[in-house]
């Protein structure tokens, strides 16, 4: 494993996840950036649906969205154990990373696959350009950190209802700290 990958968790989950998308992607996942998103995707929707993490990888924050921590180091490290070949094809203007499977995919477990399965969806027939305004829209986490900080997906999995009490908790919190302040005010003046 390449020195920085070493003491990240679950490096070979997270490099399983990354091959089981471009598997089914059709074998050939193009653009880093739309494969940072499906990532992400994956783990927002198992952390909801499944109610934990699909791999404790870490999910860095990107200029252009949530992202796998060290991505190229971890395409580098399959592309050396055989698992993937990773290429360039010209897009218009630019030049878009292609990962390509060369091995058979991974074996996923029920929850892990279907996860997987998500984020493809989120992320088919869409650009780059889509998917990281989708996330950059969708992501609390991302809005809240710093480029190159990893992320706490838990405020991502959060949904419009959970949100949606968290404020209603706070006003009441902040109701009854006004509550409070003003007895503790009346004391004083006394």
């Amino acid at each position: 494993m390449e020195p920085r990958l070493k003491d990240k968790p679950d490096v070979d989950k997270a490099k399983n996840i990354v091959c089981a998308l471009v598997h089914l992607e059709g074998g050939k996942f193009k653009g880093k950036t739309r494969l940072n998103k499906a990532f992400w995707r994956a783990h927002v929707y198992h952390y909801r649906h499944h109610s934990g993490l699909l791999s404790k990888y870490p999910i860095a924050r990107l200029p252009e969205g949530p992202g796998i921590d060290d991505l190229d180091e971890i395409l580098f490290s399959l592309e050396r154990e055989g698992r993937v070949k990773v290429t360039s094809e010209k897009v218009g203007t630019y030049l878009e990373v292609v990962v390509s499977l060369t091995s058979s995919p991974p074996s996923l477990e029920s929850d892990e696959e279907e996860a997987v399965k998500e984020a493809i969806r989120w992320v088919r027939g869409k650009s780059a350009a889509q998917v990281a305004n989708e996330s950059h829209r969708l992501s609390l986490a991302w809005k809240q950190a710093k480029n190159g900080e990893i992320i706490d997906l838990a405020f991502d999995a959060l949904d419009t209802q959970d949100l949606k009490a968290i404020e209603a908790e706070q006003k009441s919190m902040a109701g009854h700290l006004e509550w409070a302040k003003n007895l503790v005010g009346k004391s004083f003046r006394k």
